[in-house]
Formats: structure tokens, C-alpha cells, sequence
């Protein structure tokens, strides 16, 4: 993963954040073949709080504006 590689050097909330919208862009395009599959999905992504995604981007992006390393990071899409 991207933000493994970037872990050693990220704010450990950024790292977090990245692993967790790369989870979430992972689970978006799943298919619910059948209902095991449906609750599999369902599962993964319960813990993931998809909704907030945006707003802690833009606040992560705030807090480390004069951090080119961490924008680099957050600029990387999974």
C-alpha cells in the first residue's frame, strides 16, 4: 500500500487516513453477488465512516498546508 510506504514519514492521523480511504475506494466497486457476499461487504466497510472522508481530507489539508510531504501524500489517490 501507498501509505505503508509513507507511514515512517506521515503524521501517524494522516497515515490512518490514507489507509482508510484506500480501504473505502477498495469496497466502493464490490459487487454483492449473493447475500454472503452482501454481508462480507457490509462488514469491511462498517468501520470505515465513508461519509466523513471528504471533510477530514480538507481539514488534514489545513492542518498540514506548509507540509509538502503530507500534501504530496494526501494528493495521491489510492
Amino acid at each position: 500500500m501507498a501509505a505503508e510506504a509513507a507511514a515512517n514519514r506521515l503524521p501517524r492521523n494522516v497515515a490512518r487516513f490514507l489507509d482508510r480511504r484506500e480501504e473505502c475506494h477498495h469496497w466502493t466497486w464490490k459487487e454483492p453477488h449473493d447475500a454472503g457476499r452482501a454481508r462480507e461487504i457490509a462488514v469491511a466497510v462498517s468501520g470505515l465512516d465513508r461519509e466523513r472522508i471528504d471533510r477530514e481530507y480538507a481539514a488534514l489539508r489545513k492542518r498540514y498546508r506548509h507540509y509538502a510531504t503530507v500534501i504530496g501524500a494526501l494528493a495521491t489517490r489510492p
